[in-house]
Parts: structure tokens; sequence; C-alpha cells
């Protein structure tokens, strides 16, 4: 082997560790994507998530959302998925440290501002409540319910 095929080969290795790419093809049914980097069209590969164990979360990456490819030793067939990258098409939802928010496509969103001390929730549709256990409400200021119906089955 060449000392210049060698550096070649070690630039190519280096080049690949680490990179931006898009969601092109998705496998939700195998938790597997393909991403766009360049030219270049990764296999079927696996994002990261937050947990995946006992306790798990599941937020798959969609088509088209920036994201960077992590590939130990430079292999992008090794490679794993970090979403996601904020961009002009898809800009941060706030600008302070102190709120986490998620919005949803169909206008849900839910978030908790430290700062203020609040935690907001909005639907368009229904919210759903199911407890195995007793459920309290306390609130040391005001309650108030503003409902068009309100049902009561108080019984069981």
């Amino acid at each position: 082997m060449s000392q210049q095929f060698e550096i070649t080969e070690l630039s190519r290795l280096l080049a690949n560790m680490i990179r931006i790419g898009t969601i092109e093809k998705t496998d939700y049914q195998k938790a597997l994507v393909r991403v766009r980097s360049g030219e270049m069209l990764t296999g079927w590969i696996p994002w990261i998530t937050r947990r995946a164990s006992f306790d798990s979360d599941w937020w798959a990456p969609e088509i088209g959302e920036q994201v960077v490819l992590l590939a130990p030793c430079g292999d992008p067939m090794q490679a794993v998925v970090l979403p996601a990258i904020y961009q002009q098409k898809h800009p941060a939802l706030e600008n302070r440290e102190t709120i986490q928010k998620v919005t949803f496509a169909d206008g849900a969103w839910c978030s908790y501002d430290r700062a203020a001390k609040k935690l907001s929730f909005h639907t368009p549709g229904d919210i759903e409540i199911d407890a195995g256990g007793e459920i309290r409400i306390r609130a040391t200021g005001q309650m108030w319910l503003d409902a068009e119906h309100i049902h009561w089955n108080l019984g069981g």
C-alpha cells in the first residue's frame, strides 16, 4: 500500500466521522432512516433517542429533517443519527434558556417556563387522563373551569 493511498484513506475516514445530512427515507417499523450527506446516501441506520430500556422514548425524525451523522471509525455503515439541527425552514421555537417547548404539526404544544414557573398546554383536540390511582388538583390561587357542558359520574 502506498503512503499516498494511506493518507487519502485516513482523510476519508476522518471526514466521515461526523457529517451533517438530511433524512431522506424512513422505516418506522424498524426504527431506521437513510440520510443524504452531500453525494453520500447511507444505508439503513438507527437514530439516537434519550432512553431505550425499561424507560423508553419515541420521537422519530422526519423526512427533510437536518441531522448529524456519527460514524465510529469513519465507517458510514456503522453510523447513527443524532437528531436534529435547527435550520431556516425549521427555526428554534424560543429564545430563552428557561423555556422548554414542544410543538406538533397539528398546532398542539406544551411548554414550561421555569423563570415564570408556568406549565402550559394547548391541543386542537381532546385531552384524556387515565390514572390507576387518585387524581388530586390543588391550587393556592383561584381555579376556573370553563366548559360548554359538564358531565359528572361520582358513583363509579
